[in-house]
Formats: structure tokens, C-alpha cells, sequence
């Protein structure tokens, strides 16, 4: 009997410990160094961990077969250095991606749910676990919100205080995130945020306090080809009153960073002619105010059309548009994008189109955030356009940090980092992060 009580009182013990995260998330993910073997050289990623100033590392078992395996050698060393870990693996849509698994369970993600809390019980610095590119394998083959809830279950058997943090991306973060997603996990690891306004528009969808006025979705699937012309729109005919200017005002908002222009393309039209364009390319999430004087003068009544068009044809390249907040001067209509009766669709191709009422969140959870701004070279220039200096990279990181004091972010964790005795980033994070560890 006594065995058990001590036993008893050592996991709780430890699982105490798990609970703590530091008062400021500091850390690097990824780009680790290894050895001529190929094997991670845990007293050197160590040492480069302490030289960073990194309180936290996400450990990635993606590269190698033996990852899984120097992550259990690494997991005591970093709890002597007080380091906080988490496992990171890759979902369905990047296992097998050029050869490499996280292995050894692969897609068994009730399996690494069982092994990594088993580990984190053992190891209490092992504080939870991720998986990358999560919005894209919500769904009914990989990760089903009853997949969700049992991976969860799974591992919180084992310890009830080990964290599930999907890795998200800033424009995945909405209404549908908050109804579906959010509910089912323990926080998010955001990555690549553009500015601190980015991160603010985030908040209320991870507290639960978000207000999303009526508003159009545009849905264009995965792995679908499609042909110029097509399009997801609606329409409706509108008077002119004469005694005002006529403006439309609406938000805007697409899934797509990429640079990759020239075929998807919002569009708002008047009598078939174009009134404004955006592509899809590129950060998009703003205001346009458009005079439509030009295609109305002379006419009592106009016909507007609001959504997508394809420039040019495309293999594979989703996306999804948000249109919301309509407003209008000097023309008579209803206004309301999420009033579908009050509007014509019309569609050709693949794409889908859907009307949404105002939404209103609810108080039932809310969710710590940590932001994963880029840190290595290549990664850097690809998400912001702009040269990956040290200045650069610490002036990204430090929008996040910044948010921490106001309670919030719990910190960030930067994406690889390069960590070589050469680099000239990681002084300078370690400038960065020492600023903020101070009380």
C-alpha cells in the first residue's frame, strides 16, 4: 500500500510540475544540429538552446526514423537546463512527403497520443504536443472532431495535464474555426503573423468574444481543376437614388498568402463591368470603398455582383474568400450578405458559395495563444517579402512579445532558427528574449 501512495504521489507530483508553463514562452523550433551519424547532438542543441535564452523547444520527429527515439534523450537533459518541450508531428497531408514519417507510429495519432502523454509523465518538462498544418486534415478521413475529442481523451487518461496545440495560420482563424475547433483542444501555435493587428484580430475567436457581421463566403476546393470563367458570385439589382453619390464599402478577407497571382480573383461588378479587383495573392484582409459613379449615371437601376472570378485555370489551388460588412450610399437594396434570399447566385465550376448571418461568440472557452513568427532565412523572406536580417526577425518576434504583458499571448516560438555557431540571429534573440525575461 505504501508503494502505491508514493507512486500516486510522485505522478501527481510531477504532473504539478507539467502544469507550470513559464511566465513568458521563449523558444526556437526546429533546424536541429545533428552529428555525422545523422543523430541529433543533444549536448550541442543544448548548449545552443541556452545560448539562444530559449525557455521552450518543439521538437520536430519528422526528419529522421530515430527522432522519436533522441527525443527521449534529449527530454532529460533539456529538464536539467529547464527547458520546456513539446513533440511536434506532421498530419496526413505532409506523412510520406518526400519519403519521411514521423515515425515510428506514423498516422496512428492515438498511438502518439498514448506514448507522448506516457513520456510526459516520466519526463514532466515534455508539456505537450503539436501537430503541424492542422486546419488543412480537419475532416472526416483524418482528423473528425470525434478523432479529436478521442486523441484527447487518449492522452489525458494518461495525464490530464499535457497540452494539445494545433498549429494553425492566422487567416484559418474565424467563426468556423471557433465552432468546430476551438472548443476541442487545449490552445493554438499560430504561425507567420503580419503585424500585431494580425494577432488582435485573432483574439476574440480564441476567447470566444467575437462579433462577425453578415457576410459571403467564396469556396474553392482542393485538388480540383478548373477553367477561366468560372465563378462564385451573387448579384441583385439595385436602385439609384440621384441625390447622392453611389459607394459600396465592404471587408475583404482569402485564404491565400501565397504569391502566386493571376487566376483566383475578387471582383465586384456593375452591369458585367469590372468596378474593383483584388487578387487573391498575397495578404488580403482590408476595406474597399468603391465610387461607382462611373457605371451608374443615367441608369435607374444596376445590377451588382459580388465574388470570385478565374482569371486563368487552375490545377490545384484552394482558397476561400470572406466578403462581409456591405454598405451602400445612394442606391436602394438590402444590403445584408447573409440574407441569401435577398440575392441571386450564380456559380460555374467548382466553386461554392455561402451566406452567413451575424455571429456572435459565446464565453465558452478561451484559448492560449503562442505566435510562431519565421526565423530561418528562406522561410523569412517567403512569408513577409522582406530580407531576413537579425533586426527584422527580433522586430517580429518582439510584436509578439509585447502582447504577452497584456496578458494576451503566452509568448512565441520561432520557426528554425538557424542555430550553427555562425549565425547572426541567435545573439541577437538571445538580446531580445533576455529583455523580456527580465521582470
Amino acid at each position: 500500500m505504501r508503494r502505491v501512495i508514493v507512486a500516486v504521489a510522485v505522478l501527481v507530483s510531477l504532473n504539478a510540475y507539467a502544469t507550470e508553463l513559464p511566465k513568458m514562452v521563449l523558444g526556437d523550433y526546429d533546424a536541429e544540429l545533428r552529428g555525422a551519424d545523422g543523430r541529433v547532438d543533444i549536448p550541442l542543441m543544448i548548449q545552443r538552446l541556452q545560448d539562444m535564452g530559449a525557455n521552450t523547444y518543439m521538437w520536430l520527429i519528422w526528419h529522421k526514423p530515430t527522432d522519436w527515439e533522441d527525443l527521449q534523450a534529449f527530454l532529460p537533459e533539456a529538464q536539467k537546463a529547464n527547458i520546456q518541450v513539446w513533440a511536434y508531428l506532421c498530419p496526413h497531408t505532409e506523412q510520406g512527403f518526400g519519403g519521411l514519417w514521423s515515425e515510428p507510429y506514423r498516422l496512428d495519432f492515438m498511438k502518439w497520443a498514448e506514448e507522448i502523454a506516457k513520456l510526459s509523465v516520466k519526463y514532466p518538462n515534455l508539456v505537450g504536443w503539436v501537430i503541424d498544418d492542422f486546419w488543412y486534415n480537419v475532416n472526416d478521413k483524418a482528423f473528425s472532431p470525434e478523432i479529436i475529442k478521442q486523441m484527447q481523451s487518449t492522452a489525458k487518461a494518461i495525464n490530464p495535464e499535457l497540452r494539445f496545440y494545433p498549429l494553425l495560420y492566422f487567416r484559418q482563424i474565424g467563426p468556423i474555426f471557433a465552432q468546430k475547433l476551438a472548443p476541442l483542444v487545449d490552445g493554438v501555435v499560430i504561425a507567420y503573423h503580419q503585424s500585431r493587428e494580425e494577432i488582435e484580430a485573432a483574439l476574440p475567436f480564441l476567447d470566444d468574444t467575437y462579433t462577425v457581421p453578415p457576410g459571403l463566403s467564396v469556396i474553392y476546393p482542393p485538388t480540383t481543376p478548373s477553367s477561366p470563367g468560372d465563378l462564385g458570385m451573387v448579384t441583385q439589382t439595385a436602385g439609384v437614388l440621384g441625390d447622392k453619390k453611389p459607394v459600396v464599402r465592404f471587408h475583404y478577407k482569402d485564404s491565400c498568402d501565397g504569391p502566386t497571382a493571376g487566376y483566383h480573383v475578387m471582383q465586384l461588378r456593375v452591369d458585367g463591368k469590372v468596378a474593383w479587383s483584388e487578387d487573391v495573392a498575397g495578404t488580403d484582409n482590408g476595406q474597399a470603398e468603391v465610387d461607382l459613379s462611373p457605371f451608374t449615371q443615367g441608369n435607374a437601376h444596376v445590377v451588382l455582383a459580388l465574388g470570385v472570378y478565374e482569371a486563368k485555370g487552375v490545377t490545384e489551388y484552394a482558397v476561400t474568400v470572406e466578403l462581409s460588412d456591405l454598405q451602400v450610399e445612394g442606391l436602394q437594396m438590402n444590403a445584408d450578405l447573409g440574407r441569401e434570399r435577398s440575392w441571386q447566385t450564380r456559380t460555374a465550376g467548382k466553386f461554392a458559395v455561402h451566406h452567413g448571418p451575424k455571429q456572435l461568440g459565446q464565453n465558452r472557452y478561451k484559448l492560449p495563444l503562442i505566435v510562431m513568427p519565421a526565423g530561418s532565412r528562406g522561410e523569412y523572406k517567403h512569408r513577409y517579402n522582406e530580407d531576413a536580417t537579425p533586426e527584422n526577425i527580433t522586430a517580429r518576434t518582439r510584436q509578439a512579445l509585447e502582447m504577452v504583458g497584456d496578458g494576451r499571448v503566452i509568448g512565441a516560438v520561432i520557426y528554425c532558427l538557424d542555430k550553427t555557431k555562425a549565425s547572426p540571429d541567435l545573439p541577437a534573440v538571445r538580446k531580445l528574449f533576455d529583455e523580456f525575461r527580465k521582470p
